[in-house]
């Protein structure tokens, strides 16, 4: 009877690291350099994974995740770098092991290790499905434009020199919000809410913001593609920012394309009315050439 007993405590202590990580738990490993983060996306875009502690070694930073319940099926990896962007690292997650609420979900390891979904280095590029522009999610810094009396506005442009066309002309008491994505050149690629029309991203000169000492510089690399099917462009990546009706475009629509973010792409194309802009297309709609 003493036997069985202590069998039974030692097959109970043998489960326990595995139970420990059956409360919606994995492990993800990365590079130990230029990674400041992780973050678990749906999708639908909704953030299901929380670091809760990690660890340093010479080549590699083990990150445990806390997983929510979800229904959906796959999960996006995404990294910080050290300028605070959040970046798709193009891995996903097998999200099926963690249906259902914390108390009736099943887990599957995948390894002799109790370690969950694991996956192995970024820098793995053998998913052909990949576009050659970047996946990326700027941090948004919010900047304060210098007030301009009441009848004057800054003029906006849809890329960043004065030869592209203007994007509205802005009242500053009319502005809800504004957060600088990046630099480029002597121009600011923003994100503003104007009462009259909505969320949009547009370039201001950089003389129009009082402090943008946190805000990173950049050099968009540009990628040959093209619109498989006509559409109109928006001020943004997604259905909340506001329609940019004068840039319809029609199928076979060269384009020039920087990064994606969110199932959009930001592209730079010519059209008919404003000649070349840069705005955002539905990624869908986008073959890369």
């Amino acid at each position: 009877m003493k036997i069985k007993s202590m069998l039974l405590l030692i097959l109970l202590a043998l489960l326990l690291p595995a139970l420990a990580l059956a409360d919606g738990v994995t492990i993800i490993s990365t590079p130990a350099s230029n990674v400041f983060g992780i973050m678990v996306l749906d999708s639908d875009g909704r953030s299901v994974g929380t670091v809760t502690t990690h660890t340093n070694t010479d080549t590699s930073i083990e990150w445990t995740v806390s997983i929510s319940p979800v229904t959906s099926t796959q999960g996006f990896i995404y990294t910080k770098n050290a300028a605070g962007n959040w970046i798709n690292s193009g891995r996903t997650l097998n999200l099926t092991p963690f249906f259902g609420s914390n108390n009736n979900t099943v887990w599957y390891p995948v390894d002799g290790n109790n370690n969950f979904n694991c996956f192995d280095d970024f820098d793995d590029t053998s998913d052909s499905a990949l576009a050659p522009w970047p996946e990326m999610t700027y941090a948004q810094y919010s900047v304060s434009v210098i007030p301009l009396p009441d009848d004057k506005r800054y003029q906006s442009r849809v890329g960043p020199s004065g030869t592209y066309a203007g994007g509205g002309a802005y009242k500053t008491y009319k502005i809800e919000y504004c957060d600088a994505l990046f630099i480029e050149g002597n121009y600011v690629y923003v994100e503003l809410c104007y009462t009259t029309v909505g969320t949009r991203r547009l370039y201001f000169q950089k003389s129009a913001f009082q402090s943008l000492y946190d805000v990173p510089q950049e050099n968009l690399t540009g990628h040959r593609a093209v619109l498989t099917s006509a559409t109109t462009a928006r001020f943004g990546p997604g259905m909340r920012y506001d329609d940019f009706k004068e840039a319809a475009l029609s199928a076979n629509t060269p384009l020039t394309v920087f990064f994606s973010e969110n199932g959009w792409v930001f592209a730079e194309f010519s059209c008919t009315k404003l000649g070349v802009v840069r705005g955002w297309l539905p990624a869908e709609l986008v073959q890369a050439q």
